[in-house]
């Protein structure tokens, strides 16, 4: 074999282990229902953010366009109660922010979220080392949605509750019609996340309207046959989950 016969299959192994370590630590994807993966509108997420502050300053999605990113400070409070070895301690961070979002089938709605996470813990040291005992951990997300067309407002309202739930689960509506959000941590690869949701689906009775990826590549999914009267508070809700990690849960993270 000649000499560069051996130097291409080296360059040529090199490459194809790389292309295979590359693919192995792809980010998994999110688990969706097998109609809305097949036949489902995807819509890839574009985030454009302020280069000198890393804030969202807008995002689009499909015919979606979202502006007017307007972030409030994040306030985040620490109230310990006891002496001595235990104490009895409430860690609380809140956050509000607002933008403005249309599509081609709708005007510009204004949306305004806050955003709440409080976790009550036993505190303190025993036999020389750190002591936490969890007793009660919530997360609570709230949107208004308000369409100037006809002045209607949809709410949406999830929230987490207890130490074993792991959900965000709640309802969009205005009222009249109630569309169920919940969270989801199960990907192609697993059934379980080790780092917790990584996006929500969308449902109306059984049907799945729609779906959002909030963890990896951040992705919408739109069904095809969801009604044309109820696409922009989807595109509304999905904007503000994409927010709600990018914003809140990244703030969260900064202060650990």
């Amino acid at each position: 074999m000649n000499i560069n016969k051996k130097k291409f299959l080296r360059w040529f192994s090199i490459l194809g282990f790389s292309a295979l370590a590359l693919i192995s630590c792809a980010s998994p994807k999110m688990l969706l229902p097998g109609e809305l993966a097949t036949k489902g509108e995807l819509m890839p997420v574009k985030i454009k953010k302020f280069w000198y502050l890393l804030n969202v300053q807008s995002l689009s999605f499909g015919p979606f366009q979202v502006s007017k990113v307007n972030q409030g400070w994040h306030n985040g409070s620490d109230f310990t109660v006891g002496f001595g070895p235990t104490a009895y301690a409430v860690n609380e961070s809140k956050q509000r922010f607002g933008f403005s979002i249309k599509s081609r089938e709708s005007s510009n709605w204004t949306c305004e979220c806050k955003a709440l996470a409080s976790q009550k813990n036993v505190e303190g040291k025993l036999l020389g080392g750190d002591l936490l005992i969890p007793l009660e951990k919530q997360i609570s997300f709230d949107c208004s949605f308000n369409n100037p067309s006809d002045s209607s407002t949809w709410n949406l309202n999830l929230s987490r509750n207890g130490l074993k739930s792991a959900v965000l689960a709640g309802e969009l509506s205005d009222g009249k019609s109630h569309i169920l959000i919940e969270s989801t941590d199960k990907t192609e690869q697993s059934n379980y996340s080790k780092t917790g949701t990584v996006g929500y689906l969308f449902r109306e009775n059984s049907n799945v309207l729609a779906a959002v990826e909030t963890l990896y590549e951040k992705k919408v999914w739109m069904a095809s046959d969801a009604r044309i009267e109820l696409r922009p508070q989807l595109g509304a809700t999905a904007a503000a989950l994409v927010l709600f990690q990018e914003i809140f849960n990244a703030s969260l993270k900064s202060d650990k």
